[in-house]
């Protein structure tokens, strides 16, 4: 049985553990144990838009660390090693799809989920977004139950080597 989906309130609880076919079909999954919080690091220069993820993360058990450019989220990635980065586009240098680039450059950093959280809502911005490695993509203004379900569904769909969940 194959299970994707991620929509605004979705919860759902499975009796046996849903991931137990696909481990044993050998699908990589950025699956999480449920009994541990996920460490999420926010990129952005914005403060208030730093301060409004950081306080629907943290409502949902999350542990949150926070950047404000590239330099420095790189910095903290390689040292804290979060489970998922929200990444801005549109910061100082290293922006947003350079910081991307670097990371999916990286072998410890590629594979890392990262969810694109930008004011550029605009198909060409999201195109390159996912050409660049971006497992997800999410515009601003967003809600926090938004953001919730992006985050879970980094988290809960079995991923193929070409960004279509298959």
């Amino acid at each position: 049985m194959r299970i994707s989906c991620a929509f605004e309130g979705c919860e759902e609880t499975f009796e046996s553990d849903p991931f137990e076919l696909l481990r044993i079909r050998g699908t990589q999954l950025h699956a999480h144990p449920p009994d541990r919080a996920l460490r999420i690091l926010i990129v952005d220069d914005d403060e208030d838009l730093r301060i409004l993820a950081r306080k629907a993360l943290t409502r949902g058990g999350h542990e949150v660390m926070e950047a404000s450019g590239g330099a420095e989220a790189l910095e903290l990635i390689e040292r804290d090693k979060p489970d998922l980065v929200l990444l801005d586009l549109l910061m100082p240098p290293p922006d947003g799809f350079e910081t991307l680039r670097i990371l999916r450059s990286r072998e410890a950093t590629r594979s890392l989920p990262v969810i694109v959280l930008t004011a550029k809502g605009d198909e060409a911005s999201a195109t390159a977004s996912f050409e660049g490695g971006a497992t997800d993509y999410l515009s601003k203004p967003f809600t926090p139950p938004q953001l919730d379900a992006r985050v879970r569904s980094c988290f809960a769909a079995p991923r193929s080597g070409n960004g279509i969940n298959s």
